[in-house]
């Protein structure tokens, strides 16, 4: 009779391990489908942002001409106060 209540015991001990190595084993599998899921999901957005390359470096390259065009601009106006200057202080001399 107490061989009966060990092995009874023992069967239980070995069943609640493997419910919980099934446990372990399920929660595994949804961890990894889950990190299958967010791979698949960068792998697109890497491929989104690898066709979006060429546009990036077009950006780039219309930020830098716009900043050429302003700096240019900004030369022109000043060069054109001064040309004025320039005139006002003739007419002031001519004057004279």
């Amino acid at each position: 009779m107490k061989f009966s209540i060990k092995q009874k015991s023992k069967s239980k001990n070995i069943f609640g391990e493997l419910e919980l190595l099934k446990n372990s084993i399920n929660s595994s599998l949804q961890n990894q489908s889950k990190l299958s899921k967010e791979l698949e999901d960068l792998d697109n957005k890497q491929k989104e942002y690898k066709a979006l390359e060429p546009i990036k470096q077009q950006y780039e390259e219309l930020q830098q001409k716009l900043k050429e065009q302003t700096q240019l601009k900004e030369y022109h106006l000043k060069k054109e106060g001064l040309l004025k200057e320039q005139e006002k202080f003739k007419r002031a001399v001519i004057k004279r």
